[in-house]
C-alpha cells in the first residue's frame, strides 16, 4: 500500500508491516490537509463546495469565516429570528451529537444566528416591529447610511482579497508583481473612492484632495505597469492602458454589495407586514399568522443569506486571490454504515 499521511505523523514499524517513510517530491500531487479551530472548521465546507485549496496557497478559510458570519447576520437582521435559528441548531447538536467534522452546517448557523441576532438589535428589530427597539440604524428610514455601510464592509472585503493575494506574491518572492498588481491598484481605487464619497456626501473638503493625488499616482502606476511583461514599447503602452478597464470589475464588485442592504430590507419589511396582518384579526388567528408568516420568513431569509454570502465568498472574495483546485486529505479507514459491538461479561 502506498499513501500520504500528515507531516509530524509517526509510525513504527512491528513485526506484521514494515513501513518506509518519504518526503514529499516537487511535482507530486500532495492532497491539502487543512487543521482549523471549533469556529472555522465548519465553514470549510463552504470553501469546499467552491474548490480545495492547493497546496500552495494560503488557507482563506479563517477570513472568510468572519466575512461569512458578519454578512448572514447583516442580511437576516432580525434579533427574534437570529435567536430561533441560535437555539434551533444548538437544539440539534446537543441532540445528534455531532462529531468534529460532522454537522458542519448546522454548526455554521450556530454562530451565523448569533450574528443575525447581534445585528437585530443593532438594527432595532425583533420579530419585525413587534417589541419595538431602538435602533442604532433603522434600515426603512436611514437607506443611505444602510446602504453606505454595505459598500464599505464590500470594499473592506475586497480588499482583504487583494492583500492575501499580495501575500501569496510576496511568499513566492514576486514583491515587484505585489507592489504592480495590488500596491498601485490599492492606491487608484482608494483615491477614486475618496473623491466619490465627498461628492455623493455634498461635502467636497480635504479626502478630495487626498483621493485626487492618490488616484493619480495610482494611475501613472497602473499605466507604467499594467503592460511590464511585453517588451514592445507599444505594446507595453497599450497593454498599461486597456489594464485601466479593469477598474470597472471593482465598482462592479463592490457595488454587489448592495445586497447586503436588499435582503435586510426585505426581511424586515416582510417581518412588519406580518406583524400588521396578525393586527388586523383576533388573539388566536394573529398567533396562527404570526407562527407561519415569521416562520416562512425566516426560512426564506435564512435561505437567501446563505446563497448570497456564499456568492460574495465565491466571486468578489475568492475571484481576487484564489485558485483551487487541490484534492483533500482524507484518510484510509473503514468506512461501515453499521458498527457491531460485542459486549462480554
Amino acid at each position: 500500500l502506498e499513501g500520504w499521511m500528515p507531516e509530524g505523523c509517526k509510525l513504527e514499524n512491528n513485526n506484521e508491516y514494515i513501513i518506509k517513510v518519504r518526503k514529499e517530491q516537487e511535482n507530486e500531487d500532495a492532497p491539502v490537509y487543512i487543521q482549523n479551530n471549533n469556529l472555522v472548521q465548519p465553514f470549510q465546507s463552504i470553501t469546499n463546495m467552491y474548490s480545495v485549496p492547493n497546496k500552495k496557497e494560503l488557507d482563506p478559510n479563517p477570513i472568510m469565516a468572519f466575512f461569512y458570519i458578519l454578512f448572514f447576520g447583516l442580511m437576516l437582521s432580525d434579533a427574534g429570528y437570529g435567536l430561533l435559528l441560535t437555539l434551533g441548531c444548538l437544539f440539534l447538536i446537543k441532540k445528534k451529537k455531532y462529531g468534529k467534522n460532522e454537522g458542519s452546517l448546522i454548526k455554521l448557523l450556530t454562530y451565523c444566528g448569533i450574528s443575525a441576532t447581534i445585528w437585530g438589535f443593532f438594527f432595532g428589530s425583533f420579530f419585525g416591529n413587534l417589541i419595538p427597539l431602538k435602533a442604532v440604524i433603522d434600515p426603512l428610514t436611514d437607506v443611505m447610511p444602510l446602504m453606505g455601510l454595505s459598500l464599505l464592509l464590500g470594499i473592506i472585503h475586497i480588499y482583504m482579497g487583494m492583500f492575501m493575494k499580495a501575500i501569496m506574491l510576496i511568499k513566492e518572492k514576486k514583491i515587484f508583481d505585489a507592489i504592480c498588481d495590488i500596491l498601485v491598484w490599492y492606491l487608484l481605487l482608494t483615491g477614486v473612492f475618496l473623491l466619490v464619497v465627498p461628492i455623493v456626501a455634498g461635502d467636497i473638503g480635504i479626502w478630495s484632495e487626498v483621493g485626487k493625488y492618490l488616484a493619480i499616482v495610482g494611475l501613472v502606476g497602473v499605466l507604467l505597469t499594467g503592460g511590464r511583461k511585453e517588451k514592445n514599447i507599444i505594446k507595453k503602452f497599450t497593454k498599461g492602458l486597456s489594464s485601466l478597464y479593469g477598474i470597472t470589475s471593482y465598482f462592479s464588485d463592490v457595488l454587489s454589495y448592495s445586497r447586503l442592504m436588499a435582503l435586510c430590507l426585505s426581511t424586515g419589511v416582510i417581518a412588519q407586514v406580518v406583524n400588521l396582518l396578525g393586527g388586523l384579526v383576533g388573539p388566536i388567528p394573529a398567533v396562527i399568522v404570526g407562527i407561519i408568516g415569521h416562520g416562512f420568513n425566516l426560512a426564506n431569509s435564512a435561505l437567501g443569506s446563505y446563497v448570497h454570502t456564499s456568492r460574495l465568498q465565491y466571486v468578489e472574495f475568492f475571484g481576487k486571490f484564489y485558485e483551487g483546485g487541490g484534492k483533500e486529505f482524507k484518510p484510509f479507514k473503514y468506512n461501515n454504515k453499521y458498527t457491531r459491538i460485542k459486549e462480554e461479561f
